[in-house]
């Protein structure tokens, strides 16, 4: 069947459907791919977004990061066009799709305006609960669900309103060095220097501009690269704490349970369990 510039509509996804479930206010599919290479370009007709449960998932969708591995979350907004496929090895994701009058009926949800994906820390794990209520359901997932779904969309509106100001060109220089120099013990001051700013201007524009302070910033970065180590390495934990910034173990320990509410030996017995081999999608 030729898919090139398909219209997707309401629900609508390429792929194997292994278990479906509908809620007044959104859909939810398990979907695994069967491609065994890049979807075709398409358009989906709703607001969507996709939790990759395996597989290393790749989309050309504006604002998404190319590569994606497992606990990656994205959202797409109505009317996105794309190509997108899992690498050879397969894969799987967790399809939502938001009902039309979800988005025009809740005033206080409102959706981002561009494909934006999420990585690690709290959403990935918001993605996950998701999954195993999906997958463990009774009679009162349905409500479990639509709130952790709500929650989810919170955490869109947030990136939505961070990204609506403008972030001056010395403070993206910022907010990049700290990105390249996270795991170093950075201090506001050398920071400061370094973009040519006071410290006072300078911690309240970044709060005010990316919705938190710079040492929160820096925790989340340290826990996210925590994750992709824990989760991708045989490496010691403790070893890991040390290449993450942390100064001792049980600081890193602390630190990681209060971003992402699980310990860091939970973390990693919950994703090498996620992380069999399964050659199953796109979307």
């Amino acid at each position: 069947m030729q898919l090139e510039n398909t219209r997707l509509q309401h629900g609508q996804f390429i792929g194997q459907l292994c278990k479906e479930m509908e809620l007044p206010d959104f859909s939810i599919k398990e979907i695994a791919d069967l491609s065994m290479g890049e979807i075709p370009r398409h358009t989906h007709e709703d607001a969507h977004f996709i939790f990759v449960i395996s597989g290393h998932y790749l989309t050309s969708a504006k604002d998404v990061t190319p590569a994606s591995k497992s606990s990656r979350l994205i959202f797409n907004p109505a009317g996105t066009t794309h190509r997108d496929r899992f690498d050879a090895s397969g894969g799987r994701f967790l399809a939502v799709s938001l009902n039309p009058e979800m988005t025009r009926t809740q005033s206080q949800i409102c959706f981002v305006d561009r494909s934006v994906g999420f990585s690690g820390g709290q959403v990935s794990w918001l993605g996950w609960k998701l999954y195993d209520e999906f997958q463990g359901r009774d009679e009162v997932s349905p409500l479990i669900m639509t709130g952790l779904v709500l929650e989810i969309c919170g955490h869109m509106q947030r990136s939505r309103e961070r990204f609506a100001q403008s972030v001056p060109s010395w403070l993206r220089l910022v907010h990049e060095l700290i990105r390249d120099r996270f795991v170093e013990p950075l201090t506001i001051k050398e920071i400061a220097q370094a973009a040519g700013a006071h410290p006072v201007y300078l911690v309240r524009a970044f709060r005010n501009h990316y919705g938190m302070t710079v040492g929160e910033y820096v925790r989340k970065l340290r826990v996210e690269f925590a994750c992709r180590q824990i989760s991708d390495t045989s490496a010691p934990l403790s070893q890991i704490a040390t290449m993450a910034g942390f100064y001792d173990q049980s600081h890193f320990t602390r630190t990681f349970k209060k971003l992402t509410g699980f310990t860091p030996n939970e973390y990693r017995s919950i994703s090498r369990t996620r992380g069999l081999s399964d050659t199953s999608s796109s979307h």
